[in-house]
């Protein structure tokens, strides 16, 4: 059997992109077991035309809205609920992402929280255990083989550098 520290997940087939969804721990097992991502909501609204994958619009100042009204999201025309969905600081430049968005009509509800399943266009391909993650990694195995999902299972550790002996950094 491969070294399964090394293991590798290969690039995704054409057409489909590869994200990320970070969760708690406490929440990790429990969306893997019911085959679902949980679903942040921007609003309620139910009518997105947006196409399933949307990227992100990074800008150097932030985007302001008009005081004065008693709720300004109800004022709110698409073109500046579709820039606020899809905007933030160009700090964040770097991360390249994209966001996707769901009906929340179609998503599975549980008391306030919205899930959106497993499905061909939303797939588990992979899960890290972040360096702090004090989950057991063959019980996050066992949970994905379950789940029928051929993902790899990796732990991430953190590296400590001693930068009392860097003499020197190289501007990018």
């Amino acid at each position: 059997m491969a070294d399964l520290m090394t293991q590798t997940t290969p690039p995704p087939p054409v057409g489909f992109v590869r994200g990320c969804h970070m969760v708690a721990p406490e929440h990790a097992l429990g969306n893997i077991n019911k085959r679902r991502l949980k679903v942040t909501r921007f609003s309620d609204a139910d009518d997105l035309q947006q196409d399933f994958v949307t990227p992100v619009t990074y800008k150097d100042a932030r985007i302001e809205l008009e005081p004065g009204d008693d709720d300004p999201l109800a004022q709110m025309s698409p073109e500046l609920e579709a820039q606020l969905r899809c905007s933030k600081s160009d700090e964040w430049s770097y991360e390249e992402e994209l966001r996707t968005f769901v009906p929340l009509s179609e998503a599975i509800k549980e008391g306030p929280l919205h899930f959106w399943p497993f499905e061909p266009r939303i797939r588990l391909v992979q899960v890290i255990l972040g360096h702090r993650c004090e989950l057991d990694l063959s019980d996050v195995r066992s949970a994905v083989v379950r789940c029928a999902a051929a993902a790899t299972v990796t732990e991430c550790f953190q590296r400590v550098v001693d930068l009392a002996n860097v003499t020197s950094v190289d501007p990018p």
